[in-house]
C-alpha cells in the first residue's frame, strides 16, 4: 500500500502500482494529491516528461472511477493571464484539467480569499470572495464555514451568507 510517510512519485513503477492497489482496495471517490511538485520526479516544464505522470493520473481516474484533486502552484507572473495560462510548468498540465480553482489570499486579518474558476468544461462559475469562519455547531463540535461575500456591508453579508460547513475532526 501507499502510505503518507514513504515519498511517492508518479514516475516510479513500483510506487504507482502500490497506489493503484491502494485505490482499488479502498475505492475512494476523491484522491487528493498534495502537491504536484512533491509527487513529480520529472521536469514539469517538459510536456514529454509530464506525459508519464498525466497519463497515469488519467488512467487511474478512468480505470478506478476516482476524481483526482491535484494541488499545484502558479507562476510568479500571472497578471493578464487566465488561470490555465498561469499554471507553473508545461501547458500539458492545464490541458488535462477539467476544473481549476485558483485561490488568492487577500486580507490576512479577516482570512478573506478570492476564488477564481477556469478549466476545460464550461460554463464556469463567476469569481467570488469567501471568508473562513470558525465556530461550533449545536452539538458543540468545531466547524469551519466558508461564507461567500458580496459587495455589501458586513452585516448584510452575514445575514445572506451561503455557508458550507464541515465538522473538524
Amino acid at each position: 500500500r501507499v502510505d503518507s510517510v514513504t515519498p511517492f512519485t508518479w514516475q516510479d513503477d513500483d510506487q504507482y502500482t502500490k497506489l493503484v492497489e491502494t485505490v482499488a482496495a479502498f475505492r475512494p471517490k476523491l484522491l487528493v494529491v498534495d502537491s504536484l511538485a512533491r509527487t513529480n520526479a520529472a521536469d514539469e516544464s517538459s510536456a514529454k516528461e509530464m506525459a508519464v505522470l498525466l497519463n497515469r493520473m488519467a488512467d487511474l481516474a478512468l480505470r478506478l472511477d476516482v476524481a483526482i484533486l491535484l494541488i499545484h502552484h502558479f507562476t510568479k507572473e500571472t497578471k493578464g493571464k487566465t488561470l490555465l495560462q498561469s499554471l507553473r510548468g508545461s501547458g500539458a498540465i492545464g490541458a488535462v484539467m477539467r476544473h481549476l480553482i485558483g485561490v488568492e489570499k487577500k486580507a490576512k486579518e479577516r482570512e478573506t480569499n478570492t476564488l477564481e474558476f477556469d478549466g476545460n468544461l464550461h460554463p464556469l462559475a463567476d469569481p467570488m470572495r469567501i471568508t473562513l469562519v470558525d465556530g461550533t455547531n449545536a452539538q458543540g463540535m468545531a466547524t469551519r464555514a466558508f461564507r461567500q461575500e458580496a459587495d455589501k456591508k458586513q452585516e448584510e453579508v452575514e445575514e445572506e451568507a451561503v455557508s458550507i460547513t464541515s465538522e473538524l475532526a
